[in-house]
């Protein structure tokens, strides 16, 4: 069940007794995964608390079997709100929004922060949490984008390992600066990117997937798919068991077995 921490337009936090409390309460209608999310969540505050203090405060003060967060700001994500994935409830996956692997483009978008400062923050992602799952999005054709600097967001992507890769391309909004910024990318182009960047993307979700067969995992079983029992690991792997169709808003742990088009095999353990 997602638990929302912001809502659009201008910047709003919940209180964390009111998020707690709705937690507790669709605890109690028997929810096993909390999602915590909002248009940035990383942003929340309230009465000088941040992000982690809210994370903590609900970690201590309900029994969530799993908690998931959703998108956070990749100059957010600090060693104090790390050192909360020592706590094996918290989902082992995250979504850092890199938007390129170029560092020319990241200045041009206003990105503060440098391809290689990213690739050093998963570094400190994953010593913190092996075997997590960190997916992103990467804009293609962004305006004044070269041949150079897509390679260069390529290369990025390729090095970052992540388990999914949401690729969109540039498009004009009305009265943004990029809007009038020298060298839009022609569509022909920019349709030729996206097609060698979404292949790259489609590289990195399957290696994600095979790193873990043979690995077990623990599944909360969500409803049935075509008799299939379907569900989701903490680090965000898609499993599928027909023995898991009898077992939903339930755990139970998983063998991975074999990849399929959707994700991954399970055997149940035990």
């Amino acid at each position: 069940m997602r638990v929302a921490g912001g809502f659009r337009g201008s910047q709003r936090s919940r209180p964390s007794p009111e998020v707690i409390a709705e937690i507790r309460t669709l605890l109690a209608r028997g929810y096993r995964e909390i999602v915590i999310t909002g248009v940035q969540i990383s942003a929340w505050r309230s009465e000088g608390a941040r992000l982690g203090d809210l994370v903590r405060a609900i970690l201590d003060g309900t029994e969530v079997p799993r908690l998931r967060l959703t998108s956070i700001a990749p100059w957010d994500l600090d060693e104090r709100l790390l050192d909360l994935w020592g706590d094996r409830r918290l989902c082992r996956h995250l979504h850092l929004s890199l938007q390129s692997g170029a560092t020319a483009t990241l200045r041009r978008m206003r990105r503060p922060y440098t391809a290689e400062s990213y690739l050093a923050l998963l570094g400190r992602v994953r010593a913190a949490m092996p075997g997590v799952a960190v997916t992103t999005d990467v804009i293609v054709g962004f305006p004044g984008e070269t041949e150079e600097e897509f390679t260069e967001s390529l290369t990025t992507v390729e090095a970052a390992g992540f388990a999914k890769v949401h690729v969109f391309p540039y498009s004009v909004r009305p009265g943004t600066a990029a809007e009038e910024m020298p060298g839009q990318v022609p569509p022909e182009r920019k349709k030729e990117r996206m097609a060698r960047m979404l292949a790259l993307a489609e590289r990195a979700e399957r290696d994600f997937r095979s790193a873990h067969l043979g690995a077990r995992g623990t599944v909360l079983w969500e409803r049935p798919k075509d008799g299939m029992g379907q569900g989701l690991t903490d680090n965000y792997l898609r499993v599928l068991c027909p023995e898991g169709a009898a077992l939903r808003n339930r755990f139970s742990e998983v063998e991975m077995v074999g990849i399929v088009p959707e994700g991954l095999v399970g055997r149940l353990v035990g």
